[in-house]
């Protein structure tokens, strides 16, 4: 099964240019995902809730939003998919150090 959707958490789902560059690469929506852990979520998602929410799917949506989507850029994807592992293969290794050097900067 071929996936449909990307799901992005931490650092770089902030960032509106690396999520642009996961739609574009691997051609596919990606999501970025916020976590709204309060007590209760958190309470529940450990397994001591008290019946409020009976279902771990019930605890998770209520803790965890989607903060934006992206949508691929056909003439960008048409450029980067014929080479699309390549590209993310170095990506990584290249951004560590600036979201490294970054992170004080920002946080």
């Amino acid at each position: 099964m071929a996936p449909d959707r990307l799901i992005v958490i931490g650092g770089g789902s902030k960032s509106d240019l690396f999520m642009q560059i996961f739609a574009d690469a691997y051609n596919l929506p990606p999501s970025a995902w916020r976590f709204l852990m309060r007590r209760a979520g958190r309470r529940h998602l450990r397994g001591r809730g008290g019946g409020g929410l009976s279902r771990f799917e019930t605890a998770v949506a209520r803790i965890v939003r989607v903060a934006k989507v992206f949508k691929p850029i056909p003439e960008h994807v048409e450029i980067l998919w014929p080479h699309q592992h390549a590209v993310y293969r170095g990506l990584r290794d290249q951004i560590e150090p600036i979201l490294k050097g970054s992170y004080p900067i920002f946080h």
